[in-house]
């Protein structure tokens, strides 16, 4: 939210257009990459509840091969 309330005052902070070429950007990128990280973060618990890991487990018993 901080970086989004920065690239909404960033126009009216009185910094030189040229600043502002070079810090809209970075703060759009900033905004693009933390987006992406909290969408994975709650996109991967559902994941793994639609397609739980198969569980292997030993059997109780082994039958013994017949020696020849």
């Amino acid at each position: 939210m901080i970086v989004g309330v920065l690239v909404i005052l960033a126009p009216f902070s009185g910094l030189p257009l040229s600043w502002l070429e070079w810090i809209l950007p970075v703060l759009g990128v900033i905004v693009i990459i933390v987006g992406y990280l909290v969408r994975r973060d709650r996109h991967a618990p559902l994941v793994r509840a639609r397609d739980p890991e198969p569980v292997f487990s030993e059997p109780a018993f082994h039958e013994p091969s017949p020696i020849a």
